[in-house]
């Protein structure tokens, strides 16, 4: 957990520095099963720990990896909701 904290720390201070330059990095969004941004907790929402937008469109999504990787089917759904590429990273 301290990682992602720390992983998240991180986003938001780059968020900072990139404001107003057409970047944006949304933090730990969560999308339902037709893609439209909800909230935590939402009846089958999904999220990654970080999208980079430029001037308000996804570009790319990451998710720090501290246990198992996601399944395959896991990650196609991810990349299929919110419609962009998804990096899990690794530690």
């Amino acid at each position: 957990m301290r990682a992602h904290k720390e992983f998240a720390r991180l986003n938001e201070a780059t968020r900072d520095r990139w404001a107003g330059r057409g970047i944006h990095i949304d933090i730990e969004p969560y999308v339902n099963v037709g893609g439209y941004k909800t909230w935590r907790g939402a009846n089958r929402s999904l999220s990654v720990d970080a999208v980079i937008q430029y001037r308000g469109t996804n570009v790319r999504g990451f998710d720090l990896k501290t246990g198992r990787l996601w399944s395959r089917s896991e990650l196609y759904e991810r990349i299929r909701r919110l419609r962009i590429p998804i990096q899990q990273i690794i530690p």
